[in-house]
């Protein structure tokens, strides 16, 4: 009679052990199956009375816009014009203390300052801070 072989008797043993403690796993619980744990009771709710809600405020009047902190004037040239009018792009002088020359967008708080402003006019400029923002609220042409 011939004898197993003796390496097919290691993995052989391990495969049956994982087996058998996979099956010692819990099982999901079927919908039929009535559950061994009960749930706690939910407490009845408070009895409800009836309470007479105050009439809605009336809205608040229109807020006055935001008047800003500070000013800052210099000269430049329109470079362009950006989202519909509300951002100019500026080739700026120094505001005197605050920024050195440069070219940068700038919001334009009220969109009808600028509305004649073409790209190249040559323009003078007060930017104002309106809360932690910086926007152009004054716009004058200087000349082409």
């Amino acid at each position: 009679m011939m004898r197993p072989i003796r390496w097919f008797k290691l993995p052989a043993l391990l495969c049956l052990a994982s087996l058998a403690l996979s099956g010692c796993a819990q099982t999901p619980k079927r919908s039929g199956e009535a559950q061994a744990v009960q749930e706690p009771a939910m407490p009845e709710p408070p009895a409800v009375q009836a309470v007479q809600e105050p009439a809605m405020p009336e809205p608040p009047a229109a807020q006055p816009a935001q008047e800003p902190t500070e000013h800052h004037s210099t000269t430049g040239e329109i470079k362009a014009i950006l989202d519909g009018g509300t951002t100019l792009v500026i080739d700026h002088g120094e505001f005197k203390g605050f920024m050195a020359a440069m070219t940068m967008p700038f919001k334009v708080a009220d969109p009808d300052i600028a509305r004649d402003i073409k790209v190249g006019d040559k323009v003078q400029f007060t930017i104002s801070k309106f809360g932690p923002a910086w926007q152009i609220s004054k716009i004058e042409k200087t000349g082409n």
